[in-house]
């Protein structure tokens, strides 16, 4: 009764543990989401007319910045209804995925108050990727042998989410060839961004056929017959 009793008291502290985890990151994305408006507004001494386009493109800039965000507060929900426990690095590798997080307004005021310039743009980009490659940390420890989640979990069901966290980081990676165009606007690497959802899109309809396949073909594979031994005592 007694070793029954620590056992459930050991279970209810992981879990308020892993509680407090989720509730901590949730909070950071919801400050870090709030704090990109604050750098919308317009300079002392200047009249809506004459700021309109630079407002706009804030507005735009914020747009893309904030679905970004909202992407991966997302991942990092489903990704943590997969864990089953916790443990030390686990819980270090979620606060570096929050130092990028909590970046991200730092990042963004920098992208809108200085001048268009190709350093910014890859400067407020990296920053992008470091939180998306934070995210796949996370779930690599997580999921290498099981580590972190149930057993039950197929392989190809963790290869498969493991590429679909990777898409955004590689997707801003690539979006910075751009930049290597003569006389382009620096901004034009910001705009190819509203494809993404149309990339990552095609990418999980790719991914799922491919495991609808490999499940057909799983289930209609033949089955080894059993080897009959002959009896021979003639």
């Amino acid at each position: 009764m007694r070793q029954y009793s620590l056992s459930r008291m050991i279970f209810e502290e992981k879990s308020l543990g892993f509680d407090r985890l989720i509730m901590l990151c949730d909070g950071i994305f919801a400050i870090a989401m709030t704090l990109l408006v604050l750098d919308i507004k317009l300079p002392e001494g200047v009249t809506l007319d004459e700021e309109l386009g630079n407002l706009l493109t804030k507005s735009i800039f914020y747009l893309i910045t904030f679905i970004t965000v909202a992407g991966y507060w997302v991942s990092h929900r489903q990704l943590m209804t997969y864990i089953k426990r916790q443990d030390g690095p686990f819980t270090t590798l979620t606060f570096l995925f929050l130092a990028f997080v909590v970046f991200f307004p730092a990042s963004f005021n920098v992208l809108v108050t200085t001048e268009n310039s190709a350093e910014v743009v890859i400067f407020y980009t990296l920053v992008l990727v470091g939180c998306g490659l934070s995210s796949f940390l996370l779930w690599a420890y997580a999921s290498w042998k099981h580590r972190l989640i149930d057993a039950a979990i197929s392989q190809h069901e963790i290869i498969t989410r493991c590429i679909r966290i990777l898409i955004m980081p590689i997707y801003f990676c690539l979006s910075l060839i751009l930049l290597t165009i003569p006389n382009i606007d620096a901004n034009a690497v910001f705009y190819s961004w509203f494809l993404l959802p149309i990339v990552a899109r095609i990418a999980h309809v790719i991914s799922d056929r491919i495991e609808k396949r490999l499940t057909r073909h799983h289930t209609m594979a033949p089955t080894k017959p059993e080897s009959k031994t002959s009896v021979s005592g003639e």
